[in-house]
């Protein structure tokens, strides 16, 4: 079962898809700039529609 989030983490989860991340980056939120996930894959379609994999 996946973890539940405040709206506040959210929120912050939401911002970080304007980060320009790597594979294998940690994805951080909060004050603490707690550990989510790791980029395991970017998909970058020529449509410019780009998205992560985070586990």
């Amino acid at each position: 079962m996946g973890k539940s989030y405040t709206d506040e983490q959210r929120e912050d989860i939401a911002k970080q898809e304007y980060k320009p991340y790597k594979e294998s980056d940690p994805v951080k939120i909060g004050k603490e700039k707690d550990i989510v996930g790791y980029v395991s894959q970017i998909n970058d379609k020529s449509t410019g529609e780009q998205s992560f994999v985070i586990y």
